[in-house]
């Protein structure tokens, strides 16, 4: 029916909002893959025990902080 008055509206521009919808596809895939980066890192520093440990020969003096008592005073 809407041939016989003049034709159909003409279809919405939507290169805009399909723009903006590819951003937030990429930023969403941004975010997943920075969180997979982090877990990861937390899952290996608790497998290896983190940078330093307590007794570790990279800190200057190992036994700062221990006492022979157990009690810890």
């Amino acid at each position: 029916m809407g041939g016989l008055f003049g034709g159909s509206p003409p279809a919405p521009d939507t290169s805009k909002q399909e723009e903006l919808q590819e951003k937030q596809e990429e930023r969403t895939k941004r975010q997943e893959a920075e969180q997979q980066r982090k877990l990861r890192a937390q899952q290996a520093a608790r497998r290896t025990g983190g940078m330093r440990s307590l007794l570790s020969p990279e800190r200057e003096d190992a036994r700062q902080g221990l006492s022979k008592k157990l009690s810890g005073q």
